[in-house]
């Protein structure tokens, strides 16, 4: 955009100048890499710059209000909660609507946790019916493609970036406190209901639960970033790491991420090119979604937390049914993992001048185990039981690309043939156990439970593919534009 001052005066003549370096951006579609001034098809663009411009710990959120088309909404706002992201609205009633997340060519089963935010080149976004027809079914909620940073040539630059964050409760339900509730009980249930003892330690703050302030605290995030990036004119090289550690404004929960990345090409030889990509990624979420806030705005502020002999939490006596809210952080946990390992390797050939052949094999690796543990005390004649639950997913990925591009003066013109197989294998495992014998250990000793209960899956498909594609573009040069003048 051009800003100029100018002179009022009853007639401005504006002349409109292409911006040519945006015609120049490359848009990324799948197997293949276009001129924007030479793509039709429906796709969105965030580079570098837009990117840096977001300061977020999660992906998702870069893409709120930054791509039309696109809605990104959360249904929690618990740290590390899953964010739904919908191209183009829903397209289906039963089926799943989540897009495809391709990452550096491999689709990535577990979407975009576990990447850093900083390591992204640029994303593109396929919202047409082009992504159904490069990618079939899969890509029929849309396409996400994810390009990773890569070296550059000359010395090696450190980049440390470093955030410390606080979160918490902006502004508080307008509650009754509990010499408030402990007059409202009494005129409703009657003048014994609060006797005149508790209701003065109600009054001078002696007795009563504020829950909202019982269950809140100031979460602390910290988030850490370190990237290496360098090379010469053969091999350049990025190794980046990320550490995230995020507390949740409600107590005993938290949400940690680990992440590394190495991303190596070099030029072998004149005619061969390497690329190698490797992420990993460790996600630890505690007591993921927090307190209930249907409990913690209506809980009674007149009742006694707990019995002081058995120490099991009281559920509400005057208002609520259902188990103490700061019972279930304090006595219960669940904690669920996930480890995401995504690696690629890609051979470029230049076989000839204008024709490639790149063959790339990838593998996609998710391990999510889950435990969850509830204790007696968390309300009167509860049931203590556990639960441990594994869930692996393997998916392996060949794609061989054999593009041919020729440039004959003002025409363009370029045909690709690709041939992809892939195979996927799930397993998961879950076992359960009710009326522990000793909750000492939590959730790690099934055999506890005086009853057991278990369970196992596995699930496997293969997926072979082709696709045939010629392009063919007249480039065009526009006269100068004509002088035009309107008075209104």
């Amino acid at each position: 955009m051009q800003t100029a001052e100018v002179a009022i005066r009853p007639v401005v003549k504006i002349i409109l100048k292409p911006d040519t370096e945006v015609l120049d951006e490359v848009v990324v579609t799948g197997y293949g890499t276009f001129k924007k001034s030479t793509f039709t098809g429906a796709a969105s663009t965030m580079a570098t710059e837009k990117l840096q411009d977001i300061p977020t710990m999660a992906i998702e959120d870069k893409l709120a209000g930054s791509i039309p088309g696109v809605q990104i909404s959360s249904f929690s706002g618990a740290p590390g909660a899953t964010t739904s992201v919908r191209i183009r609205g829903m397209g289906s009633m039963n089926a799943g609507n989540d897009p495809l997340y391709v990452i550096d060519g491999i689709i990535s089963s577990s979407g975009l946790d576990g990447i850093n935010p900083s390591d992204i080149q640029s994303m593109e976004i396929l919202k047409d019916a082009s992504s159904t027809a490069i990618y079939g079914s899969r890509g029929s909620n849309g396409v996400i493609l994810i390009t990773t940073k890569q070296g550059s040539e000359g010395k090696a630059q450190v980049t440390f970036d470093a955030s410390i964050g606080l979160s918490t409760v902006r502004k508080q339900y307008d509650l009754l406190n509990a010499y408030e509730y402990a007059t409202a009980l009494n005129d409703i249930r009657g003048s014994s209901t609060i006797s005149a003892e508790d209701l003065e330690a109600y009054k001078n703050g002696t007795k009563g639960i504020n829950w909202t302030d019982l269950l809140t605290r100031t979460g602390i995030t910290q988030d850490y970033r370190l990237a290496i990036s360098g090379g010469n004119e053969k091999v350049k090289y990025l190794i980046s790491g990320n550490v995230l550690d995020q507390e949740a404004i409600t107590i005993m929960s938290d949400y940690k991420r680990y992440g590394i990345r190495a991303n190596i090409d070099s030029e072998v030889k004149p005619w061969l090119t390497i690329s190698a990509k490797l992420n990993a990624s460790s996600l630890h979420k505690h007591n993921e979604g927090g307190a209930n806030w249907l409990h913690v705005t209506n809980f009674s502020p007149t009742m006694e937390l707990k019995d002081p002999e058995t120490g099991v939490y009281n559920t509400d006596p005057y208002n609520m049914i259902g188990s103490s809210p700061y019972g279930e952080m304090i006595v219960n946990n669940s904690d669920s993992y996930s480890y995401n390992l995504n690696a690629n390797l890609t051979l470029l050939f230049k076989i000839m001048k204008g024709l490639t052949l790149s063959v790339q094999g990838g593998y996609d690796y998710d391990n999510s185990p889950s435990y969850s543990f509830r204790s007696k005390l968390d309300s009167p004649g509860a049931i203590n039981s556990a639960s441990n639950t594994n869930a692996l997913h393997n998916y392996w990925q060949n794609t061989n690309n054999l593009t041919w591009q020729k440039q004959f003066g003002d025409h363009s013109f370029t045909a690709m043939g690709v041939w992809e197989i892939s195979r996927s294998w799930d397993s998961q495992l879950k076992g359960t156990g009710s009326n522990l014998n000793n909750e000492s250990v939590g959730y790690w000793n099934l055999g506890n439970a005086a009853i057991r209960d278990a369970s196992n899956s596995y699930t496997e498909f293969s997926l072979a593919s082709g696709i045939v594609r010629a392009n063919y573009c007249l480039l065009y040069t526009s006269p100068s534009p004509r002088d035009k003048r309107q008075s209104r």
